[in-house]
């Protein structure tokens, strides 16, 4: 007897087959995450808030419970490519706001957030650190995307401090770096293009 019931065939499972299949968006999930980025953004500084903001940009994603993910053998990551699928529409839409908006909560979530929580919080918020590839995937968008713009327009003002173009064009130009070091694939003419900052 199994003490956590039968083990399912992977190779059956539609539901881990999901993670595979490629995320559709259109105009409808840019105008979502225009609004759940203004609600992290406000949030910004202040804990329940921040939890509340980012719970629903995960559940926007795709992501219900920790129990569905495991019953289902969901994808843990799906809200992060949800939101690298958002960027991409909006680069290919002329959005260089949209997209460097997005590039700042994953680089801002990954680096400053992610590394606080613990399981508990991740399991009741339902986002870790981003995956490195969407990270390289939503800094190459704004990297091209947000060279477009004044590099002294500001992107987001929040009660801790503005945020401008310059500086997540080199927050964009250092991920894409240091992730090329790290050994992951990206493309040589987003790596050519972070080398330039």
């Amino acid at each position: 007897m199994r003490l956590f019931g039968n083990r399912r065939d992977k190779r059956n499972d539609s539901h881990g087959s999901d993670r595979l299949r490629p995320i559709s968006v259109n105009d409808a999930d840019c105008v979502e995450v225009r609004r759940l980025l203004t609600d992290f953004e406000q949030a910004v500084g202040h804990d329940a808030p921040v939890r509340r903001a980012a719970n629903a940009i995960a559940k926007a994603g795709g992501y219900t419970s920790m129990v569905d993910l495991v019953t289902t053998g969901g994808d843990v990551h799906r809200p992060w490519r949800w939101l690298s699928a958002v960027a991409r529409y909006a680069a290919d839409s002329g959005d260089p706001v949209l997209v460097g908006r997005i590039w700042l909560f994953v680089s801002f979530w990954s680096d400053a957030v992610a590394p606080l929580l613990g399981p508990a919080d991740w399991m009741d918020i339902g986002l870790d650190r981003a995956p490195d590839e969407v990270q390289a995937e939503v800094a190459g968008y704004a990297l091209i995307s947000l060279a477009a713009l004044d590099v002294n327009t500001k992107l987001v003002a929040s009660s801790t401090g503005d945020v401008d173009v310059r500086t997540l064009l080199a927050a964009s130009a250092d991920r894409i770096r240091s992730l090329k070091a790290k050994g992951l694939a990206i493309d040589t003419g987003i790596v050519e293009r972070a080398e330039r900052y």
